[in-house]
């Protein structure tokens, strides 16, 4: 996988929190180390980063609220990407793609056009084509039949398995040797906090 080579101290990161819905409110947990999904680090500075633009931010649990009454789509822009970005970063750090797909595949096109606005292009696209894997080319809103469905492509679909795997790699970073890590060429928090400045500016004129 071509990407980004970072070096230096890593720590696994998981979300606490109901996994069965992205709530993660407060501070981002780096202390623990997943057994099952050793390649999911990020460097130790990212731990603060991430937690100021999404978890910890004073706007999160807000954006939570919004989004479980299914009113994700009355926020601002910035808010709406905002909480995208992060639930992706939450769940695929927490369980991986799979796991988003199952909580938050609803969102799948949204989180695509997210991706987009970032200019996260490489892994937009990525993401839209284990999307367009689903039956109708999307995830069910449904979240019993998306389950099924989810299910079903994992069990019989090896494109789409190994399509997740690579995602999950390519988001949150694979372990090559030693301390050093490859990563997806996009820096997708970097890329986020960049937008969220550009954002903030056009707000302000």
């Amino acid at each position: 996988m071509n990407g980004m080579m970072r070096e230096g101290s890593r720590r696994s990161r998981e979300v606490g929190g109901d996994s069965s819905y992205p709530i993660f409110v407060g501070k981002f947990d780096c202390t623990h180390l997943s057994a099952q999904r050793t390649h999911h680090f990020f460097v130790d500075e990212d731990c603060t980063e991430i937690d100021d633009l999404f978890f910890g931010h004073p706007d999160w649990a807000s954006l939570v609220e919004k989004a479980l009454k299914d009113e994700l789509s009355e926020l601002k822009q910035l808010s709406q990407t905002r909480y995208l970005i992060g639930v992706l970063l939450g769940e695929v750090g927490n369980g991986g793609t799979d796991q988003w797909f199952d909580s938050c595949g609803h969102f799948a096109i949204e989180t695509v056009e997210a991706l987009r606005l970032i200019r996260a292009d490489k892994t937009a696209d990525k993401l839209a084509e284990l999307g367009a894997m689903f039956p109708g080319s999307r995830p069910s809103k449904d979240e019993e039949v998306r389950s099924e469905q989810l299910t079903q492509l994992l069990d019989t679909s090896e494109a789409f398995r190994v399509g997740v795997e690579d995602f999950d790699k390519w988001l949150m970073g694979e372990m090559v040797s030693g301390d050093d890590f490859v990563f997806g060429d996009d820096d997708v928090i970097d890329l986020f906090a960049q937008y969220e400045v550009r954002a903030q500016a056009f707000a302000g004129n």
